[in-house]
């Protein structure tokens, strides 16, 4: 994929009308080619075009195409950057089991190394969310999701969460551990 960065032309901002400078400020035009010669634009946040550099940006990303829009729309993925062991360093975390959350496929685990609280979202499909949480006037309150690349550990059993732009960090189908609880 071969990328080119550059400001944003009036033609392009025209049509966010009188929003424009509010939709568009700390915002650059990223116009992808991939190798069919098939064109597709971005208006990335310059913040994130100077943390993921344009070599990367270049590399992780793909094009799409929308029949019903008939134009291709480009997508950066996030998953090298974010699951990278240089930046998030794998890590295990011992835990143990608090509590089921009533009528919700929810459960509480503590940290043993902090005594801190986790929340385990879990779902229909193989697949976990962790988050951190806390107890709040006798409720569970969810807070932010964890890092990737951290592997929680219940005794002999293992489940380890990593970063997808799908559904961001979580264990998914290749990671998750349906007999977790079971230690």
């Amino acid at each position: 994929m071969e990328i080119e960065i550059r400001d944003i032309t009036p033609e392009e901002a025209a049509p966010y009308g009188e929003n424009a400078d509010i939709v568009l400020t700390g915002r650059k035009a990223v116009v992808f080619t991939d190798a069919d010669g098939n064109v597709g634009r971005l208006y990335m946040k310059e913040e994130d075009i100077d943390l993921l550099g344009k070599q990367y940006i270049a590399e992780n990303s793909t094009l799409e195409y929308s029949k019903v829009c008939e134009e291709w729309f480009p997508k950066v993925s996030w998953n090298a950057y974010k699951n990278d062991p240089q930046r998030n360093p794998p890590k295990t975390i011992d835990v143990e089991f608090v509590c089921d959350m009533d009528s919700e496929r929810t459960e509480i685990w503590r940290r043993l190394d902090t005594g801190g609280y986790l929340m385990r979202k879990l779902c229909n499909e193989p697949f976990a969310r962790w988050l951190v949480c806390r107890e709040r006037q006798g409720w569970w309150e969810d807070g932010a999701c964890v890092r990737p690349n951290i592997t929680f550990r219940h005794r002999k059993q293992t489940e380890k969460v990593r970063y997808d732009d799908w559904n961001e960090t979580a264990a998914y189908s290749d990671t998750f551990n349906p007999n977790f609880r079971e230690g």
